[in-house]
């Protein structure tokens, strides 16, 4: 999604005011979480009122951005990802660019999940993200004091890299990155060890070729798991080339046998004769690469980009932007523990009959006037779905 969402125009005034004064509540309980050198960075705010960002704001102290938040009540808060010398020059160019920390931005809309389900599609993000938070750990040798995760509120999960020798990256460096984590340009032919043209070992010295090693393992214990017309109709619906219904049954009598099983756990893939070049890529495509999306990608290669502020409400959903610590990051529910308004109910007009998981219940609800939890509503009138009619009690 873009900076800001289009429910602006169809949000009446009244449900506008009761939002506003809900998110005016918040910030006078709760104070956001500042970055690293906030004094250097470029601020931008989405307002309740006008349309269009605010950009070109700094922040002396940390008390003044606390007041500004208090005071103005954004529906959007962001900060740039870059420190410069003098961050509100109105002119890019002025500011005089020093450094910026490295971001991912995976966003459910942008890597084309397609589900109807909330809930669904951020366990989905969840999965990419911490795919890449595997890459930054093992293969790039950042520790966990060098990375922080942020729920942005919204659809997906920000990943955070401070380590002091990606601030000075330029753009093409940080693509490099892109590419490596999204497989783009790996030659496959130079991780596979053949004789007479056919792969008999992975070369698991290298990163990818362990991520194969583990794909490939992972692949075949999944059809050994199927009962063999099952695995056979999965293996040909994968639609690879050279993959018909007898070399789909002589994988899944590989994977079935726990000798065969074991020379491939040690690395000897000869075992699995005629074995369709396919079937590698759609070890790399499906299981290990981290899909960013095409938005995600030159995201990370900007040097000025804008990113939500940890603390801050999404003014789409009224979900906390939660910063988390990765021993945070697996058990963390978005939709229990991003909700920042956890007691009273409101009354609402829904458009039409909706769904949404929230607090660990499932909450279904008819088109017209309904009695809702107040962060349901509040999502469901930030959503444009519905219009705020009054308070309960």
């Amino acid at each position: 999604m873009g900076y800001y969402s289009a429910w602006i125009d169809v949000m009446n005034e009244r449900s506008r005011a009761y939002v506003r004064s809900a998110f005016r509540e918040y910030y006078h309980r709760n104070e956001p979480v500042l970055p690293l050198k906030f004094d250097k960075r470029e601020w931008g705010f989405v307002s309740f009122d006008l349309p269009g960002m605010r950009r070109h704001k700094a922040f002396l102290s940390r008390q003044e951005a606390i007041d500004y938040l208090k005071g103005e009540v954004p529906r959007h808060a962001y900060y740039s990802s870059a420190i410069y010398h003098d961050p509100a020059a109105p002119k890019m160019e002025d500011k005089k660019w020093e450094g910026a920390e490295l971001i991912f931005d995976l966003d459910a809309d942008h890597l084309h999940i397609t589900t109807d389900s909330f809930e669904e599609m951020l366990s989905a993000v969840k999965k990419e993200t911490a795919k890449l938070l595997k890459f930054l750990e093992d293969d790039f040798g950042f520790s966990e004091e060098d990375i922080e995760i942020v729920f942005s509120g919204g659809r997906g999960y920000h990943l955070h890299v401070y380590h002091p020798k990606v601030w000075k990256l330029e753009s093409s460096e940080r693509r490099e990155i892109v590419d490596y984590i999204t497989a783009r340009g790996l030659e496959i032919e130079k991780i596979l060890i053949t004789e007479k043209g056919r792969p008999t070992q992975i070369v698991s010295s290298s990163s990818w070729g362990e991520r194969l090693r583990q794909g490939f393992l992972e692949f075949m214990e999944e059809i050994s798991e199927m009962d063999e017309d099952k695995a056979i109709k999965y293996l040909t619906h994968l639609r690879i080339k050279d993959l018909g219904v007898q070399r789909a049954k002589k994988l899944v009598e590989v994977a079935k046998d726990d000798m065969l099983m074991g020379e491939i756990k040690k690395g000897n893939i000869a075992v699995v004769k005629q074995f369709p070049a396919g079937i590698w890529r759609n070890i790399i495509e499906e299981r290990k690469k981290v899909k960013l999306g095409e938005i995600d990608e030159p995201v990370t290669a900007d040097v000025k980009r804008l990113i939500r502020l940890p603390g801050s409400l999404h003014g789409g959903t009224a979900l906390k932007v939660t910063a988390l610590e990765i021993d945070q990051f697996k058990n963390f529910d978005p939709l229990v523990d991003a909700v920042a308004f956890q007691e009273g109910e409101i009354i609402i007009d829904l458009f039409s009959e909706s769904s949404i998981t929230l607090m660990g219940q499932k909450h279904t609800f008819d088109p017209g006037i309904n009695e809702v939890p107040r962060a349901v509503g509040l999502y469901l009138i930030c959503r444009g779905l519905a219009e705020f009619r009054g308070v309960v009690g």
